[in-house]
């Protein structure tokens, strides 16, 4: 029973957030994350939050594009645990934890986004 309420809340979620993503377009997102590096990569670290794959893809697009750093790109696709984070939350009564948690993802996400655009690795 509770392996099919978790895959129920995946879906649900999974689905919200494809239309959102799709809504959204990648056009605008880009605009977004291409104006600022070091903003560019926190945002795309919020971007790689979004627990579902269409965030990823999302992010890796954009890379692709050219319109996207391989630092903020890196941040984005580093701090993506997938649906991780929502079975985590789903879970974890701890709200504490979890908040914890996912803040130390993104800071390490962003930190090491950041390095990597400092020292202007090309992938």
């Amino acid at each position: 029973v509770h392996t099919a309420e978790v895959t129920f809340f995946i879906f649900l979620v999974t689905l919200v957030f494809g239309f959102v993503i799709e809504a959204a377009g990648t056009d605008a997102i880009a605009q977004v994350l291409g104006s600022h590096p070091v903003r560019a990569t926190m945002l795309a670290a919020l971007i790689g939050l979004i627990p579902n794959c269409g965030a990823s893809v999302a992010i890796t697009q954009l890379y692709l594009q050219g319109s996207l750093a391989a630092g903020p790109m890196m941040a984005g696709l580093l701090v993506s645990g997938g649906m991780g984070l929502l079975v985590l939350f789903r879970t974890n009564r701890d709200m504490r934890q979890n908040l914890v948690i996912t803040a130390f993802v993104y800071v390490v996400g962003v930190v090491l986004g950041l390095v990597v655009a400092g020292l202007g690795i090309i992938f």
